[in-house]
């Protein structure tokens, strides 16, 4: 990877990531109430954009020219978990952690 791709790779998930924290803050802060205090809101939206910037930067490791089969399936099969578990159990914590599992352990096999 270049300098160039490398910089405009960090610039892109660091602003996906300030959009993460942002966008549910702005969304809520609009449809609460006057009496609801902005911090808990804040609070309650850093958890699972965190998770999710957690997840998205473990998949950035794999960027590059051209990725082995071998990463390909890993990321495949990490995103393929990470679906089935937010489809079956919701949330955003869990699936984003069985993602990761699976991304390491494929890893190792593949």
């Amino acid at each position: 990877m270049t300098e160039h791709a490398m910089l405009l790779t960090i610039l892109v998930c660091g602003a996906g990531t300030f959009l993460l924290r942002v966008l549910p803050l702005w969304r809520r802060q609009r449809a609460a109430p006057p009496s609801v205090r902005w911090m808990a809101h804040f609070s309650q939206a850093i958890g699972p954009a965190a998770m999710a910037s957690l997840f998205v930067s473990s998949l950035i490791s794999f960027a590059g020219p051209a990725p082995a089969p071998g990463e390909l399936a890993s990321i495949a099969l990490a995103l393929l978990a990470l679906g089935v578990v937010r489809w079956r159990a919701g949330g955003i914590a869990l699936p984003t952690l069985v993602g990761a599992l699976v991304l390491g352990i494929s890893r190792l096999f593949l």
